[in-house]
């Protein structure tokens, strides 16, 4: 099954180069439910382990923030420190992921729940 991805901003460098800009997505306010939503993201299976940390790409004093691992609930990919910037910088998520959550009651999959060898990113 081909992973929705979500996160992978431009300026990051494990995101896309073709991806959405991180600046752009910044609020200077909490999103709704957005407690929520970092506790969903940190909870996503690992589907890639990646060795390192990461640093705040918009604020250089910060480091580290995360690694950059993948992370999945099976449907949708995320990089690892996407929780970190949805809570510091109040990302503002695609709607498509933030109803997707919500359809899910903000719970992340389970161990074993999600079979990642059939996931493709």
């Amino acid at each position: 099954m081909k992973l929705k991805r979500v996160g992978f901003f431009q300026e990051l460098d494990h995101g896309d180069p073709n991806g959405p800009k991180l600046a752009e997505h910044v609020s200077d306010r909490p999103q709704p439910d957005e407690a929520k939503v970092i506790e969903y993201l940190r909870g996503g299976l690992l589907l890639i382990g990646c060795p390192g940390v990461v640093n705040d790409v918009l604020d250089n004093k910060i480091c580290p923030v995360g690694s950059p691992d993948i992370l999945t609930d099976g449907v949708w990919a995320w990089p690892g420190d996407l929780p970190y910037y949805v809570a510091k910088y109040h990302l503002r998520l695609p709607k498509e992921f933030i109803d997707h959550l919500r359809g899910r009651s903000f719970r992340p999959p389970a161990e074993g729940e999600v079979d990642i060898r059939h996931l493709e990113l």
